[in-house]
């Protein structure tokens, strides 16, 4: 392997700390950033580290950097499972955790996300059956027909969201459920992805 440049070793160690502490690899971008350089520039020292064999750039992919020696933790990242909100306590809180669950890395931003299992039968319409796992995520903007994670009775409730003049509607995907109408809404998050088990262990 060919000797790498100081600047080189630098951007190596930011894209390596970037994975531990984040699971996945930062953009070109954000290289260019933290280094007060272009994104030309940062994207032609990652292409030079990739000639000299010590990381891989994939295709089509928003964050296509990996390192090979660190691929293990860059394929899964571990967000916590939170079923129930305590009053007075923000979701993510340590205390609302009810375990942890490792999934792909590709599909979860790790430091806004969390799981929870779909409690009933509401939003079968929209492809979520009772005891799925489905994966929620931070969203500073949320908007009418998005699918949602609000808080009724202490307990995380999945709805898709209507905003209408007065009010917001909060309404399931199975006719057998009732939409429910407030006049204001603890949102904690957007849903993102689910991923569903055969096994019949699913915790509800």
């Amino acid at each position: 392997m060919k000797s790498i440049t100081q600047r080189q070793t630098e951007i190596l160690s930011f894209i390596q700390e970037s994975i531990e502490r984040h699971k996945s690899a930062p953009t070109f971008r954000e290289i260019g950033k933290n280094f007060d350089i272009s994104v030309k520039a940062a994207y032609d020292h990652v292409k030079a580290l990739e000639k000299k064999g010590v990381l891989e750039c994939r295709p089509n992919r928003a964050r296509s950097i990996f390192i090979p020696q660190l691929l293990d933790r860059q394929m899964v990242v571990e967000i916590p499972v939170i079923n129930k909100a305590a009053s007075g306590t923000t979701v993510l809180a340590v205390e609302n955790h009810e375990g942890r669950v490792c999934l792909p890395a590709e599909f979860v931003p790790a430091d806004t996300s969390f799981a929870t299992y779909m409690r009933d039968a509401s939003m079968t319409g929209a492809g979520l059956l009772e005891g799925d796992l489905v994966v929620i995520a931070y969203q500073e903007e949320i908007q009418s027909g998005d699918i949602i994670a609000t808080i009724i009775d202490d307990l995380i409730t999945i709805r898709r969201y209507d905003l209408e003049a007065s009010r917001v509607k909060l309404v399931p995907e199975n006719p057998g459920f009732h939409a429910l109408y407030v006049q204001d809404v603890y949102i904690v998050g957007k849903l993102i992805c689910s991923f569903r088990t055969y096994s019949g262990n699913n915790n509800k």
